[in-house]
């Protein structure tokens, strides 16, 4: 159930990654049950990661103002992406990644 919550939580606003607690699990309860909660923290940060796609695409001004107040964003960083964006940096990255991962 943490599991699910801290993977949910990372995806939207929170910041530290649900590693902490999957490592803690991996000593104290072992390899079994740390991998399930592995599981349902991955499949929670998914819909975490859509509930953000949604929110950004659906109303972007106030989705920025909210993700600028996370601790480590800032204006400067969303204002590189777009640079990245429109100059096709980020279309070039992914077209790289999409080539030798297709191998």
């Amino acid at each position: 159930m943490l599991a699910g919550f801290w993977g949910y939580s990372e995806a939207t606003l929170f910041f530290i990654v649900p590693d902490v607690l999957l490592t803690a699990m991996v000593i104290r309860v072992g390899y079994s049950a740390s991998l399930k909660a592995c599981l349902v923290c991955s499949v929670s940060a998914a819909l975490g990661g859509l509930t953000m796609y949604w929110f950004g695409s659906g109303d972007f001004d106030s989705a920025r103002t909210m993700l600028e107040k996370v601790p480590a964003i800032s204006s400067d960083f969303f204002n590189q992406v777009e640079k990245d964006a429109t100059s096709g940096l980020v279309s070039r990255r992914v077209c790289w990644w999409y080539k030798w991962s297709s191998i």
